[in-house]
């Protein structure tokens, strides 16, 4: 089962103990935190932290133990066992808040093999410069995914429909959708920005 923690809002120092739990004499103290208590239940979880680099650096201190024990104690003193999860991290980390500053995603068509290995170093170049040489080392692997082309959103506008076709379907509403292949182009010219992809 996926596991998924928005780092946004782990922000503030004190979110820490959102994971764990409140340290003895804080508000909230005797329970155990989101993350300790989740992986407590579901010892086999998919645990995603999304958008890592916004999280204090406490947190990513903390991930660091996780990362190298397999194990993290909450407030409560329960060691609980991380050894048979799966740990994912995204980050947008090096991608360019500028579409200037890499050219070559504007266009929207797949990117040559050159061109990857630009957006790639700076991506890698940027983790590297944000986050402490020994949470890298315990890192499986970094991937940096191609950004999405226009041809592959007609993929995700049918997937997006087909979710609707369903939702109609179980509610028992009585509609059929029958979307032209004009307005499924249109809808994806005006859902693409090369930036975004297809946020």
């Amino acid at each position: 089962e996926l596991i998924r923690f928005d780092m946004s809002e782990y922000m503030e120092k004190h979110s820490l103990s959102k994971l764990i739990g409140a340290p003895p004499g804080y508000v909230g103290y005797g329970k155990s935190g989101l993350l300790t208590e989740a992986v407590a239940k579901k010892p086999f979880a998919v645990l995603l932290f999304d958008e890592i680099e916004k999280a204090h650096k406490d947190i990513n201190n903390l991930m660091l133990q996780l990362l190298d024990d397999g194990k993290l104690t909450d407030s409560l003193g329960n060691c609980i066992d991380f050894s048979n999860t799966l740990i994912f991290f995204t980050s947008n980390l090096g991608f360019p808040a500028n579409i200037s500053d890499l050219k070559f995603l504007k266009s929207g068509k797949n990117i040559s093999k050159t061109e990857y290995k630009i957006l790639l170093n700076k991506v890698e170049s940027a983790i590297k410069n944000y986050f402490k040489p020994e949470f890298i080392n315990r890192l499986d692997d970094i991937i940096v995914f191609k950004p999405l082309n226009i041809n592959f959103l007609k993929y995700i506008i049918n997937k997006f429909l087909k979710n609707i076709y369903i939702k109609l379907y179980n509610n028992k509403i009585p509609i059929l959708l029958d979307i032209d292949i004009n307005i499924k182009i249109l809808l994806v010219k005006l859902a693409y920005h090369p930036l975004y992809g297809a946020r």
